[in-house]
């Protein structure tokens, strides 16, 4: 009861409420201004970690964009060195490589033999012999100083040239222009009867 009424008393003294007042009020100040300066405090750290985030992202974006953009422009430099590479083993060779194989045609020429395929290479010009390969037989890759075509009678003969294959049957004519590296091989078991024509 003391208490209370020493309490009721100080507190009804104008000059001891001031004072009692004044303390709850600072000490309210002062909890209200560290209760929001965690609360800003917060909030800082909050926004350096997602400015921090942002910028690795942007970092790993960038850091792919440029992965890409070396990657496309290794790409384009190796293929202009290819396209080169290819215009200047044309200009050396002074040719430009078309495989194409001339087919024989029974309308036109009438039925397939020697005579026949021999008479329509000697009016291009050519001097013609005639070889018999065996099966298993393989022309390893080599060139001619001279333009040529390899025909066909019989028989099955693969042609290589430049990293291309044919495979010539009956009546299948193929120019083999001078200097070009090729190779040929006998495919199957029967033999292959060719007429090889040359042209200085």
């Amino acid at each position: 009861m003391w208490s209370q009424d020493k309490k009721s008393h100080l507190t009804r003294d104008p000059h001891v409420s001031s004072f009692y007042a004044s303390q709850r009020l600072g000490g309210f100040s002062f909890y209200r201004a560290s209760f929001f300066g965690k609360i800003k405090t917060n909030r800082g750290r909050a926004f350096a970690l997602d400015k921090r985030s942002e910028s690795k992202e942007t970092e790993a974006l960038e850091g792919r964009y440029s992965f890409f953009a070396l990657a496309s422009e290794r790409q384009i430099l190796l293929s202009k060195i290819r396209i080169q590479k290819q215009k200047t083993h044309e200009l050396q060779s002074g040719i430009l490589l078309n495989v194409k194989v001339e087919k024989w045609n029974k309308e036109l020429a009438g039925p397939l033999n020697e005579n026949a395929l021999r008479q329509k290479l000697e009016k291009r010009g050519y001097s013609v012999s005639r070889y018999v390969y065996s099966p298993g037989t393989y022309f390893p890759d080599h060139t001619h100083t001279i333009d040529k075509i390899d025909a066909v009678l019989s028989g099955r003969l693969k042609m290589t040239m430049e990293g291309k294959s044919i495979v010539l049957q009956a009546g299948d004519c193929l120019a083999v222009p001078r200097g070009i590296v090729h190779s040929a091989e006998v495919v199957g078991s029967e033999p292959v009867v060719s007429l090889d024509a040359t042209k200085d």
